[in-house]
């Protein structure tokens, strides 16, 4: 089985928007009894039952392994420091055993366990989230994915609740990646952290299933957000900010061929790249960085590399 983490949350001087360490650190409510392994034959109905305890105003989902533990506990730090969020959001799932014992027995939050699932690769991960997501949208439910190298240093509800923002179906990060759309918008939806939102949740889910089928053909969740948003027509508006990482403001497009019941059009806001770091080495983490997700190569040692170096590595035994 391959070593993954995927999720379809501070300065060198200053901790922002920060809780009290005995906040912080206060476990959740005991994990509920365990419920039945997830299958690859489970239905909507199935990942339903898994949705975690709290789930207002979004549960945040994430796909987790044993070789990643640390770096997840790292997340869940920070998210709890920095936004009102906790681990009672999340709707983690775990490729083993030692995930599942992890976090139910030190961390009180209960995981998914996939172990009934065959993973040879990264790509079938890509399918099974966006198969996840599309079931949590369709039961009314906000998801937020982040990958556990995507530290929360501010609570991104402040923007997500902005005008014209508050709107959008999809908030996303930014990439570049696939590259034509990327030299042809400016950026692209950045997989790594991005909203989908339940609101108007039929054109949602008719974004979703185009996407899904993509997902399907292509093995890649990233590529296959950006050809969705491209089949189905997105029109950038050119008068927002499409730059990558010189972004300092919103961009954001509309799917007119997806009208809802008000007949509003999809809608899609990247999110400022100044705010929502990817390439750090240009865009140093500072007193603006709510999200920072720092490029690194895919090894634990490297992606705890740069956060120990940011002085954002807090996974210790406090944690816990």
């Amino acid at each position: 089985m391959a070593s993954i983490f995927i999720s379809c949350v501070v300065l060198a001087t200053a901790v922002f928007c920060g809780r009290s360490a005995a906040e912080e650190v206060a476990p959740g409510p005991a994990v509920s009894r365990r419920l039945p392994a997830i299958t690859p034959k489970a239905t909507c109905a199935d990942w339903m039952k898994w949705i975690p305890p709290r789930s207002d105003p979004a549960i945040v989902m994430q796909v987790v392994s044993r070789h990643y533990l640390e770096l997840e506990r790292n997340f869940i730090r920070l998210m709890e420091l920095n936004s009102a969020l906790t681990r009672d959001h999340l709707y983690l799932m775990c490729m083993d055993n030692v995930s599942v014992h992890f976090f139910e027995s030190s961390m009180n939050i209960r995981c998914i366990p996939l172990t009934a699932f065959d993973f040879p690769s990264h790509a079938e991960i890509w399918v099974l989230r966006a198969r996840v997501v599309s079931c949590l949208v369709e039961a009314g439910q906000d998801v937020i994915m982040s990958d556990a190298d995507a530290l929360w240093l501010d609570d991104p509800f402040k923007d997500f609740n902005l005008p014209r923002v508050i709107d959008s179906s999809v908030v996303a990060s930014r990439g570049k990646f696939p590259k034509p759309l990327g030299l042809e918008w400016g950026a692209t939806m950045c997989m790594g952290f991005v909203l989908f939102r339940a609101t108007g949740r039929g054109v949602v889910g008719e974004f979703l299933e185009v996407m899904d089928a993509l997902v399907h053909k292509n093995k890649d969740d990233q590529v296959s957000v950006n050809l969705a948003a491209e089949t189905l027509g997105i029109v950038w508006d050119q008068e927002s900010d499409m730059r990558y990482v010189e972004s300092d403001s919103f961009g954001f497009g509309t799917i007119d061929t997806l009208v809802d019941e008000n007949n509003q059009p999809f809608s899609v806001t990247l999110l400022p790249h100044n705010a929502y770091t990817r390439v750090c080495d240009e865009t140093p983490i500072s007193n603006k960085t709510v999200v920072a997700h720092c490029w690194a190569p895919k090894t634990a040692d490297s992606k705890t590399g740069w956060m120990v170096q940011s002085k954002l590595w807090f996974s210790d035994n406090e944690t816990r």
